[in-house]
């Protein structure tokens, strides 16, 4: 497949690549820095989640840099420092930090009302909570029913915590992997975006975008029928889509291209 792509879209993948082990390892640490933070009596405190939201920033932040480069292999004249850019790089990484701290913030919350809900005590769900913090929401049942297992079975708490932290850190990782694939795609497809939109403010030419698949067996029913639509760089794809993702681990990307004015 690699041979059928253009340079751009070959520049775009090599720029996310390049930054994809540096995001995925600071994402680790900002979602494990949760853990010392947790007990049943502080977790709700905002500073917490500020604090979280801090580090969340600072982890994603190389994404600029993917984001930058797919736009100058598409445009030359490119420009970072466009206000327009800015701000719609600005109003995205905002999304992906509050999604982040959301979804964390979610998963505690389950955790924490199944304690409650299972008479866990005070002492036993903040151990329980400081071993599983920095997972999602759709992570939390999992971990919860290996802890019921473990102790169902007749576990000592030392083997049941164990096999929880094992299974917490790589929920983790796994998160991270995944949170900085969608990142950095969803960079790569805004800084193709921005290059497009800086060259039609920029000269009399009709910039356009088209909608690309991988083409194979696990496309899904949501991308499949756009696959080779085009239409004009401000206008949303069929279903609303300003560009790919379409859904989480969506491998899809758009190609940008030039054509004389009127010719769209």
């Amino acid at each position: 497949m690699a041979d059928d792509l253009t340079r751009d879209q070959k520049e775009a993948e090599r720029a996310a690549e390049e930054q994809a082990a540096v995001i995925a390892a600071a994402l680790v640490l900002a979602l494990l820095s949760l853990r010392p933070r947790m007990s049943v009596v502080m977790w709700w405190i905002p500073d917490t989640w500020a604090d979280f939201a801090d580090d969340v920033a600072k982890a994603i932040a190389p994404a600029s840099k993917a984001h930058d480069r797919a736009a100058r292999a598409v445009w030359l004249g490119y420009d970072p420092l466009d206000e327009a850019t800015v701000a719609a790089e600005a109003a995205a990484r905002e999304k992906a930090i509050r999604d982040i701290v959301d979804n964390t913030r979610k998963a505690v919350e389950k955790v924490v009302a199944w304690g409650q809900m299972n008479g866990v005590t005070g002492d036993d769900l903040s151990a329980i909570l400081e071993k599983v913090a920095g997972i999602n929401a759709n992570q939390a049942g999992p971990l919860l029913d290996i802890w019921e297992k473990a102790m169902e079975g007749g576990a000592a708490a030392e083997k049941a915590a164990k096999l929880l932290v094992d299974a917490a850190d790589k929920a983790v990782k796994d998160r991270a992997k995944t949170l900085t694939g969608d990142l950095l795609w969803d960079a790569v497809q805004a800084g193709r975006m921005a290059a497009g939109k800086q060259e039609q403010r920029a000269t009399n030419a009709v910039v356009t975008k088209r909608w690309v698949t991988q083409r194979d067996e696990l496309v899904c029913s949501t991308c499949g029928p756009l696959d080779g639509v085009t239409v004009h760089i401000a206008d949303p794809f069929p279903g609303g889509f300003m560009m790919p993702k379409a859904h989480a681990s969506c491998r899809c990307h758009t190609e940008i291209t030039v054509s004389e004015e009127g010719m769209f």
